[in-house]
């Protein structure tokens, strides 16, 4: 019976082998060819080599055991722990089976560059397609090599283990291994492994920032850092305000706020882009920045704040991204909410003691403005309310640099009791040496040629005219040309006022002054200017140019476009007319004007605007700031509409003139003619009689924009290879929440409210989709009917 028992065993250790052995084969087929690659593979190969000789040596054949197998196997607590070693190899290589089962993928070939993603458990907490495609990929090219290697890694220790328990004899083979040899090949497998999981925690950073949807605004910080002056803005790191502020204690173990305030052109941005320098070498803690500007495109938004914040903590900091990975695992893939952002920043800030955060132009956020439906709680007091309630009781700074506005200081000031609040109000006896640095620059660049008695002279008359306002010496630069005389300079300075408001109000007499087709030319370029949703490029506001607003053009002007935008254009054409009001940023080089965008020169020219802007054919009309507002931006609504209801717009080629006829402004006015939309305006209706006349079902444009809008809508209806259905011009205006033209649609035009196209989609789903309660009240009081599933259900 002993003997019995004892083959038994031996056959059992066989099977054992043969078992792992098949495993190992397939693991062949997760092989990667790439260069960091080949060294694993080499490894796995070589370790494979010295099991197969080994189990030769010991006489444990595949599938049945020889007779004259190592005495050493005839010791029952050896064979069992060598059981036991040949059991955990096939564990190894058994996960990888089942994982691949799991996830239902196939084995790559060999001559790809792939890696099965045979993660295990991979996905399985996954809620949505997309979050589940980016765990796929980031496991598909990282996640499996990096299991791959561990495996190599934890087999080669358990065959050194198994030739150690039972020595094998290689007498008549070239020794393929040593001490040293395995001692390197392991330190190479590690390398490896730290390069794979440090690309793995760079792509798992990418995604976290994808879903956080943040922004950064390192450019405009570094842009600022450059332009400034040495040796100015000093004076804000010796302020008692910033000292306390900056120091490192925490009155009541509670955050400190920081509201460094101005008058608009006092370089509130210079100084804080000097501070971020300064406290950038000075703190060990975490440090977060962001610049508001109103040339952003969700310039309306103060919430990005936070999560951009968020992403550059995440991005320097191992808990910050710990407490990030752990929040986005948990959730579906969509972009974080406003309130994930702001529980996130919460953890982060409740778990990393003395983060610094410090933003910018709070006070170019204009959600309220330029959102109607926006409440209090989405503005600038709002978020600032929403900030000082989730740094509460932490040990937490924020420099907040803004005008002194009234939201703002309410928000400023709405903090917990146990938290401090530092305020410094610039004055003009804080920046007069800034600005006299700043006024002998230009004066010396723009005026070489006077002597420098002179130069000092004017450059002191600038600062004393200025008032303090970098702003103002910035726009009295044009004025400064080396062909004027002293006395001719000295009045030129004299004759500008010292308000800014006054300056933009010599520039508007100017711009009112101009020939009736030079001054609608110059009013559109501000209003694009001030009112669109992103700056845009030279290219786009001169193919806006050549709308006209009359219905009876159906092809835009190609002819109306000029031969070559270069410089000359540029300077003629969109800045010369615009006065001092407009300026035109992007690369100095000859072919990419068209490309450079068209900006206000400062924030504060659209407030101007506001109050100046012709809002009908009586210049000048008496109309509220929200009003005239609301007017303008159903201007630029009514050009975007009428562009996209140009035949040509919509043709392969609209000129033969490639390098300006590139229908650059159709993107952004068939994306955003429905954004600029507002019902409190007076010319709203003349926008809905655009609206109906696009959507009306016998125009064919509407079906060019049509297609063109579904393929840049992640969510818009994609047709299958046996559809035949088509979207009906109801279901667009419900699905945008078009109220008036949905009216119109149905109550005039009789169109079938039930009408199902792509994906079985009705207008009803367009408009719940999206939740524009009205036009779902509309549809279904004119026999909408609910009961109609689309394709999924």
């Amino acid at each position: 019976m002993e003997a019995a028992g004892l083959a038994i065993g031996i056959a059992g250790l066989a099977g054992l082998f043969s078992a792992c052995l098949d495993l190992i084969d397939r693991a062949s087929s997760y092989r990667d060819y790439g260069p960091e690659s080949r060294s694993v593979v080499a490894q796995f190969e070589a370790d494979k080599l010295l099991f197969k000789r080994w189990a030769q040596s010991v006489g444990v054949e595949e599938y049945k055991p020889r007779d004259n197998h190592h005495s050493a196997l005839d010791n029952p607590a050896t064979a069992l722990v060598v059981g036991k070693i040949l059991a955990s190899i096939q564990e190894i290589f058994s996960k990888t089976e089942s994982a691949l089962s799991n996830s239902q993928l196939s084995a790559v070939d060999p001559s790809s560059n792939g890696f099965i993603d045979y993660t295990q458990g991979l996905g399985q907490n996954v809620k949505s397609k997309a979050s589940m495609s980016k765990r796929h990929k980031i496991g598909w090219a990282l996640m499996g090599k990096a299991k791959f290697i561990q495996q190599v890694l934890q087999f080669g220790a358990l065959v050194q283990r198994l030739n150690n328990l039972i020595s094998a004899d290689h007498s008549n083979e070239n020794d393929i291994d040593n001490t040293g040899e395995a001692s390197k090949s392991q330190s190479i497998l590690y390398e490896a492994l730290k390069l794979i999981e440090g690309q793995i925690a760079a792509e798992i950073k990418n995604e976290i920032e994808n879903w956080l949807g943040a922004t950064w605004t390192n450019g405009l910080y570094d842009s600022f850092t450059r332009s400034r002056l040495d040796g100015t803005c000093d004076w804000i790191l010796n302020s008692p305000s910033f000292l306390e502020w900056v120091s490192a204690e925490f009155p009541s173990d509670s955050a400190k706020v920081l509201w460094v305030n101005g008058p608009a052109g006092y370089g509130k941005t210079t100084i804080c882009t000097r501070v971020v320098e300064h406290l950038s070498t000075m703190l060990k803690s975490p440090l977060a920045y962001y610049f508001f500007s109103a040339d952003f495109e969700n310039h309306g938004d103060p919430f990005v704040i936070i999560r951009s914040w968020i992403a550059q903590l995440v991005a320097c900091n191992r808990t910050a991204f710990e407490i990030a990975h752990a929040q986005w695992q948990a959730k579906d893939g969509h972009v974080a909410s406003r309130t994930a952002i702001m529980n996130l920043f919460k953890l982060i800030v409740g778990s990393i003691p003395s983060c610094t955060f410090v933003l910018d132009g709070l006070d170019e956020c204009a959600w309220l403005e330029g959102n109607l439906k926006a409440t209090d709680e989405d503005g600038r007091s709002g978020f600032l309310t929403s900030l000082n309630h989730t740094i509460a009781k932490t040990t937490t700074r924020i420099m907040v640099v803004s005008r002194d506005e009234a939201d703002i200081r309410s928000g400023i000031y709405s903090i917990h009791p146990s938290q401090s609040v530092y305020e410094h109000k610039i004055s003009l006896a804080d920046v007069q040496s800034d600005v006299s640095l700043f006024s002998k620059s230009i004066v010396n660049k723009k005026l070489k040629n006077k002597d420098e008695t002179d130069r000092n002279n004017l450059s002191q008359r600038i600062v004393d005219r200025s008032n303090g306002m970098f702003l103002w010496v910035k726009m009295q630069e044009d004025n400064l040309r080396g062909g004027k005389s002293i006395l001719q300079l000295q009045e030129t300075i004299d004759e500008t006022p010292t308000g800014l408001g006054h300056l933009y109000d010599r520039n508007w007499k100017k711009i009112m002054g101009l020939q009736q087709s030079d001054r609608t030319r110059a009013l559109s370029i501000l209003r694009w200017a001030a009112f669109a949703l992103r700056p845009l490029t030279v290219l786009e506001i001169t193919e806006a140019l050549l709308v006209m607003d009359d219905d009876s053009y159906d092809n835009i002007l190609i002819n109306g476009l000029p031969d070559e935008i270069d410089e000359e254009y540029v300077n003629s054409e969109v800045k010369g007319l615009c006065e001092s009001l407009v300026e035109i940023r992007g690369a100095l080089t000859e072919d990419s004007f068209a490309s450079m965008t068209v900006h206000l020169t400062h924030f504060s020219v659209k407030q101007y605007l506001l109050y100046n802007m012709p809002t009908s054919s009586l210049l000048g009309n008496s109309i509220s700031l929200r009003s005239n507002e609301a007017i303008q931006y159903n201007e630029l609504a009514k050009i975007c509409l009428r562009y996209i209801n140009y035949q040509n717009v919509w043709q392969e080629r609209v000129s033969s003139k490639d390098s300006v006829a590139s229908r650059s402004f159709r993107d952004y006015a068939a994306t955003s003619w429905h954004r600029h939309l507002f019902s409190g305006g007076e010319n709203y209706i003349d926008v809905v009689r655009l609206i109906n006349r696009m959507f009306y079902p016998e125009n064919i444009n509407w079906q060019s924009w049509a297609a063109w809008f579904d393929s840049v809508q992640p969510s818009g209806p994609t047709k299958g290879l046996n559809e035949t259905r088509s979207m009906s011009p109801l279901y667009y205006v419900s699905f945008l929440g078009i109220y008036d033209t949905v009216l119109y649609i149905t109550q005039e035009l009789k169109f079938d409210l039930n009408f199902a196209g792509v994906g079985h989609r009705t207008p009803l789903y367009g408009a719940s989709i999206n939740g524009h309660v009205d036009v779902v009240k509309v549809l279904l009081q004119h026999g909408a009917d609910i009961t109609i599933a689309d394709s999924n259900g």
